[in-house]
């Protein structure tokens, strides 16, 4: 999404650079931090064996329970000092090219996205927001907790971590010390003066409920926007075609990156719900981001397809897709919601984080579903019966589907366009210019 926004942002007249920790691709505005401990030749050699072969290790179902050691055992090689880190449990700040990007690019403003992934000082922050002023839009809760990306049921965050009961949810650490963790960041925000930028309504309250909140100068709700260009509706069968899916039947997609190992993504409870679904013609499920074997039960076939990095391929995904599936356990703002309802392919999710938000669920009027204005169906999440009722019912009702995916992509094109984010984002940037300027 921060790639989008850049990209769009440019489009718009402004001089955007995007600076990230890793960099793929070959955009000129997408530059990498200068970070001594990240750019010497061992570092990428080794960081290079890092990311491919424990991904070669999980095509191979003999080895795949080994890839997690592996990549760990590598990481140790590649950088001792963030695996020390890791087995402490603290979250690495050690990357002192953040305190000198205002010197580098000599920005008016900065826009900060995800700031965890072991590229960012987080205690840089501070400093970075007394020179100029920061946005910060949030993508997860990373920035409330002691460690996690996403607490699931845990409240610990309210309070000050500790006794941490998902000490391996991304982002992992390896130790307990989430409460020095929350300590730590709890002071960085004490000095910080943020401006932030929520993707969802629901994420306020746990804002302002947290250690976090004392940053935070002004807050706005800025819905993720999409490219509708791209991720658009299109010819079902002729995307199966080109994906070499099969073109009869009926085709359910879920996205999960890492499949079943994705403590966030619940395709547990898809692959039970898949048990009370008895369909009348051939089954064919995908989960995007896992890697193994296809499997086969009656007339429903899992098949598993790795990380697809062509965003081209994945909106034909979408668009293979007769009803896109999403179980989970924790979100904010998903994307893959707002690609599929884009792509005109009904959803079913789980009401968790701002899902309730993206998805208008079918009602009912006069004891009759009410498809008016519907993008598709809301379960509570862990509910494999609920979930499996709710996909049998779109899978038997094919004039459901279509209403529901043109309400779908008509949704898409009011709320989430790209083009009215970065419209949106701009307009606030130059509110808080103008306000700098006043106050300098």
């Amino acid at each position: 999404m921060a790639a989008d926004l850049a990209r769009f942002q440019r489009r718009a007249g402004l001089d955007a650079i995007l600076a990230v920790g890793t960099r793929f691709g070959s955009e000129s505005h997408i530059v990498e931090i200068d970070e001594p401990r990240r750019t010497s030749a061992w570092f990428r050699t080794w960081r290079w064996f890092r990311m491919w072969v424990p991904s070669t290790l999980q095509r191979v179902p003999l080895l795949r329970r080994a890839a997690p050691f592996v990549r760990r055992a590598l990481g140790a090689v590649a950088d001792p000092r963030g695996t020390l880190a890791y087995l402490r449990g603290l979250e690495d700040f050690d990357f002192s090219g953040s305190r000198r990007l205002p010197d580098v690019f000599h920005p008016d403003l900065i826009h900060c996205h995800n700031l965890h992934g072991n590229y960012f000082d987080l205690t840089a922050l501070p400093a970075l927001s007394e020179r100029q002023p920061v946005v910060l839009t949030m993508h997860d809760c990373w920035l409330l907790s002691g460690h996690c990306a996403q607490p699931l049921d845990c409240e610990r965050w309210r309070t000050g971590c500790g006794e941490c009961p998902y000490l391996f949810t991304s982002p992992p650490v390896g130790a307990d010390a989430t409460a020095f963790n929350w300590l730590r960041k709890a002071e960085v925000f004490r000095r910080s003066r943020l401006f932030v930028a929520v993707p969802a309504q629901w994420l306020i309250p746990r804002v302002q409920a947290s250690m976090f909140f004392p940053a935070v100068s002004e807050t706005r709700i800025i819905p993720h926007g999409i490219d509708l260009t791209l991720f658009r509706p299109g010819n079902r069968r002729e995307a199966r075609q080109r994906l070499g899916l099969p073109l009869d039947g009926h085709l359910l997609l879920t996205s999960a990156a890492g499949g079943r190992e994705n403590a966030y993504k619940d395709v547990p409870t898809l692959e039970r719900a898949l048990l009370h679904v008895a369909p009348e013609q051939t089954l064919t499920v995908v989960i995007a981001g896992e890697t193994g074997p296809s499997s086969q039960r009656g007339l429903v076939e899992i098949r598993r397809l790795p990380f697809e990095e062509d965003v081209n391929r994945m909106a034909d995904l979408y668009r293979a897709a007769d009803v896109y599936v999403h179980a989970s356990r924790a979100e904010v703002l998903p994307l893959s919601i707002i690609e599929a309802l884009a792509c005109g392919t009904p959803v079913i999710a789980s009401t968790v984080g701002g899902v309730a938000e993206i998805v208008r669920p079918i009602g009912e009027h006069d004891g009759t579903l009410d498809a008016r204005g519907a993008t598709g169906m809301l379960v509570a999440p862990g509910d494999e019966v609920s979930l499996a009722q709710a996909i049998t019912q779109l899978l038997s009702d094919s004039a459901l589907r279509n209403i529901l995916g043109a309400n779908a992509r008509r949704d898409a094109e009011e709320r989430f366009d790209v083009t009215v984010q970065t419209r949106q984002y701009v307009e606030w940037y130059e509110e808080i210019l103008a306000r700098h300027s006043m106050a300098t």
